[in-house]
């Protein structure tokens, strides 16, 4: 049989309860709701960040933190290959195209 001995210890920075329990130390929030973001959630934020769309508003309209998707799009950028493929041009003609120009700065009968 489970014994529980539980205190209410603070609130965390958002305000909501914090516990500890008196045998363990583990402090926790009790009915957590941690919000899982899902796969479909995850393409359609992929494609307004590829609209550059700012954070602020996907964060707003998908209600994801901000801190979320910062580190979400970090680890996107982490798995970005580094190295360039870079075909080889074949050299062609150089063509240069040079106007005259003509200057009447100071040159009242022009």
């Amino acid at each position: 049989m489970w014994t529980h001995n539980i205190r209410k210890k603070c609130h965390i920075h958002n305000g909501k309860q914090n516990h500890q329990c008196q045998e363990c130390s583990r402090q926790f929030v009790e009915n957590n709701r941690k919000k899982y973001i899902s796969n479909s959630l995850k393409k359609w934020i992929d494609k307004l960040l590829l609209e550059r769309i700012p954070f602020a508003g996907i964060c707003r309209v998908f209600e994801v933190s901000e801190t979320w998707l910062q580190k979400y799009v970090n680890g996107k950028y982490a798995t970005v290959s580094r190295e360039l493929e870079v075909s080889a041009k074949t050299p062609g003609k150089l063509i240069i195209q040079c106007d005259e120009l003509w200057s009447y700065v100071q040159n009242k009968q022009n």
